[in-house]
């Protein structure tokens, strides 16, 4: 007897939650209203807003050999390569085969969790920067560190 009593406040439980009183009025005042504040939307106002995500400042190359000799660039990544603590955030188990070619578009940062290289932006690679180069060298061979 307590069986059919359970299943049946069960059933009672499920009929209520799925049975939703809705109002028809104040549904059809909020579809309105919705509909008129996506109607006075004009394009000047979306051009003149700020963008979300900060420009990337652009840097020389002589800037970035002296911010690898100083104590700011020591006290951040100290003795490490400026890779050894970028782990990239990825959705699901499963890392991504390959890295992206870049996380700069458009002159902004975007994605979640950009590089070393691209999130600092003092890092600037060229054919100058030896010391920054060779963090990416394999010391015994002398080919490029793999990804993976």
């Amino acid at each position: 007897m307590s069986i059919l009593n359970t299943l049946h406040r069960a059933g009672t439980l499920v009929r209520a939650n799925l049975t939703r009183k809705l109002d028809p009025a104040r549904a059809i005042t909020f579809s309105l209203t919705r509909y008129s504040e996506e109607g006075n939307v004009t394009k000047d106002s979306s051009a003149t807003e700020t963008p979300k995500v900060a420009c990337v400042p652009i840097v020389s190359v002589e800037t970035s050999i002296k911010y690898m000799n100083s104590d700011a660039y020591k006290q951040t990544y100290g003795d490490d390569p400026v890779w050894k603590k970028y782990r990239r955030n990825f959705k699901g188990q499963i890392p991504p085969r390959k890295t992206r070619k870049t996380c700069i578009r458009n002159g902004q940062i975007s994605t979640g969790s950009p590089c070393p290289i691209c999130r600092d932006e003092y890092l600037v690679l060229d054919h100058r920067n030896v010391k920054l180069l060779e963090q990416f060298i394999n010391k015994h061979n002398g080919s490029v560190l793999s990804y993976s």
